[in-house]
């Protein structure tokens, strides 16, 4: 349970991380860029979910 507090507390941190430095940018380029970090963020772990996945079920490997 611990561990799991701890997980979610620095995954949290690192949004918080993610979103001020997008701030920081959009404000020194002009350009909106919030979006792109979250989802390379949550296409990161879908993709690394699906390698977990892949590794315990045995699926085909490409």
């Amino acid at each position: 349970m611990v561990l799991a507090c701890v997980f979610f507390a620095a995954s949290g941190s690192f949004d918080v991380a993610i979103n001020a430095m997008a701030i920081h940018l959009e404000e020194e380029r002009g350009a909106r860029l919030l979006t792109w970090p979250h989802a390379t963020y949550s296409a990161g772990g879908l993709a690394g979910a699906i390698r977990r996945s892949d590794r315990r079920t045995g699926l085909a490997r490409a």
